[in-house]
């Protein structure tokens, strides 16, 4: 059925085009062809597009000549009119989405068939199911269970993640034709598929979901443990130790997911984890909801005696944090008067065996070589390419900060990017919302200058960087929070270096004159860095390969082809706008003539 709905798109396609030049045989068609619509399928109207003048078309961001463009389409193509607004069409085109003006189209229509989603009740469950508890590493082991749903399924898929990583480590799934009426599916069948051997030691979680449509369940989430360690694995201890908490689940503590934890009630509430005997526990990793800036970790030992306090203080909303635990640690007390947010993930590590997979941030006040400007995340590998790898890579000292925020899961995809990347010390999120905006008014009135200059300079100031990097003076891809960006940054530049600027920061850390300060894309004092060569901080890897692994922890930003920006956008070029050692002469180097 499937190849057969396949290929009537197909000559559906290729008619619409012959309706375009020849119009008159649009009825006699019409009055011939009867659209034939299976069990599970509906029948829809599409309507596609042609160019009617001899030119390229922008494809806009939004309907008006304002906005910037993602693509181009030219004389017969065919695309997809998915909506109109004022006169524009929305459309549809390689992958792409888009507007472009209505009086330059000429559209036509035609009756396709799509798979019907019934939006009732959805019920699944699963049935005599053996799961593993403990698995020894390298073993083999067969899933069991019967699956069963209330509707035809269309796919049954089972899932192991990491709980150190929270990366999928084995997937599988069998799908089904809708028609063919599901409702049963026995587990076995992918027993061939799912390699439990191949699994790391450490705390899994096994996932199996059921779908139906767009609709879908999960009949089993569950915990297991894989024994056995190897040098280049992280050793989770996570599972061995208890969890006390005045309110709420612990199960929230250790379940993968950030949106979920605990959160103070009061100052008074605590968060107790009790250690065991073996292994020793050597560092404890928490994750923060909303961020943290100040807590207290209070260390005893199995007598009850308090042998060390931890008062962490931050100058800036940290999202994870970890600290060392002392030799004699045996249960830890945690306090915070910041209620604002909660502890979403906690994870304990044996002493000795916390490889460099284990993300342990430091917070970001100390001299650094470069800090990176960026106006939104993802912004840094999307536009700027393997800068921030490049520099890390040979062993400079990078600060990396964020003008806007976004939802945590989106964070826990930038620093898990950040530090794929060689960055140590935590990203500095400013929090300002991520707004498209059709003018540089609009930008300009969603971030407020003096806010944003004020915490550029303070972090300037803290870090002292000898060389600043940011975004296109005209915004790269028409973006005027990009600009905007780049006027933010070219100012609290100037104003960090005066002593009677922001007095606060002035006092606590001092003036700051920045060496050199490089834009994206500027043609004046052009320099063209080189992300091809082989570092030996990443093992031989390029920047440009490095770039890519951590582009990869983006998962919210799959739809944006990296490589395409990169070359759309020159990653590599960038001009000195502003210098107190003169101007470049190799041309490949953003440290030229600074000393040291």
């Amino acid at each position: 059925m499937k190849r057969q709905l396949h290929l009537k798109r197909a000559c559906c396609g290729l008619l619409t085009g012959l309706l375009a030049v020849f119009p008159a045989f649009s009825a006699r068609a019409d009055q011939t062809d009867e659209v034939i619509t299976p069990p599970y399928y509906d029948t829809v109207t599409i309507t596609q597009g042609m160019l009617n003048i001899d030119a390229k078309v922008y494809i806009r961001k939004g309907p008006g000549k304002d906005y910037g463009y993602v693509g181009k389409i030219s004389p017969g193509d065919v695309f997809t009119v998915t909506g109109t607004e004022g006169d524009w069409y929305l459309i549809e085109y390689n992958g792409l989405s888009g507007y472009v003006l209505a009086e330059l189209v000429t559209t036509s229509t035609f009756e396709d068939q799509v798979e019907h989603v019934d939006e009732a009740a959805f019920e699944a469950s699963i049935a005599d199911v053996d799961y593993p508890a403990v698995l020894e590493r390298k073993s083999s082991y067969s899933l069991r269970g019967t699956v069963t749903s209330s509707a035809p399924m269309t796919a049954v898929r089972v899932r192991v993640i990491n709980q150190v990583t929270l990366e999928e480590e084995l997937t599988a799934q069998d799908t089904f034709e809708r028609a063919k009426n599901v409702t049963s599916y026995d587990l076995l069948e992918l027993d061939n598929y799912i390699k439990f051997r191949k699994l790391t030691a450490g705390e899994k979680r096994l996932v199996v979901t059921v779908e139906s449509g767009s609709l879908s369940a999960d009949v089993l989430d569950v915990r297991f443990y894989v024994t056995g360690v190897t040098n280049d694995e992280p050793v989770s201890m996570t599972s061995s130790c208890g969890f006390e908490i005045s309110h709420d689940k612990t199960a929230s503590l250790t379940d993968g997911k950030l949106s979920t934890g605990w959160k103070p009630a009061s100052d008074a509430d605590t968060l107790v984890v009790t250690l065991p005997e073996s292994p020793h526990a050597g560092m404890i990793v928490l994750q923060w909801t909303e961020g943290v800036r100040n807590y207290t970790l209070e260390c005893y030992n199995r007598s009850g005696e308090l042998t060390d306090t931890i008062e962490a203080s931050y100058s800036y909303l940290m999202y994870a944090t970890n600290h060392t635990l002392p030799e004699d640690a045996a249960r830890l007390v945690l306090t915070t008067n910041n209620l604002d947010t909660a502890v979403a993930e906690v994870r304990l590590y044996e002493a000795d065996r916390i490889p460099s997979l284990v993300p342990c941030w430091s917070e970001s006040n100390k001299k650094a070589d470069l800090m990176v400007i960026s106006a939104h995340l993802g912004d840094e590998l999307l536009y700027f390419g393997g800068l921030i790898p490049s520099q890390t890579g040979t062993g400079k000292n990078v600060e990396l900060v964020f003008l806007s925020s976004s939802d945590r899961d989106r964070l826990g995809e930038s620093l898990d990017a950040m530090w794929a990347v060689g960055l140590t010390n935590a990203p500095v999120y400013l929090g300002f919302d991520e707004t498209r905006t059709s003018n540089y008014e609009d930008a300009v009135n969603e971030w407020d200058l003096e806010t944003a200059v004020q915490a550029l300079v303070e972090r300037i100031r803290a870090t002292q960087p000898d060389v600043i990097v940011t975004h296109d003076v005209n915004g790269e891809d028409g973006n005027h929070q990009h600009s905007y960006t780049a006027t933010l940054v070219r100012r609290a530049v100037l104003l960090a270096a005066d002593p009677a600027s922001y007095p606060d920061s002035y006092a606590k850390y001092g003036a700051w004159e920045v060496k050199k300060l490089y834009v994206h894309l500027y043609e004046a004092n052009k320099i063209t860095l080189d992300y091809t060569v082989p570092l030996e901080g990443f093992g031989s890897l390029s920047a440009e390969q490095v770039a890519e692994l951590g582009y990869g922890k983006y998962a919210s930003l799959d739809d944006h082809s990296r490589s395409y920006y990169n070359e759309k956008f020159e990653a590599n070029s960038y001009g000195l706008i502003a210098s107190t050692v003169g101007e470049d002469t190799a041309k490949n180097d953003l440290f030229e003539h600074i000393e040291g």
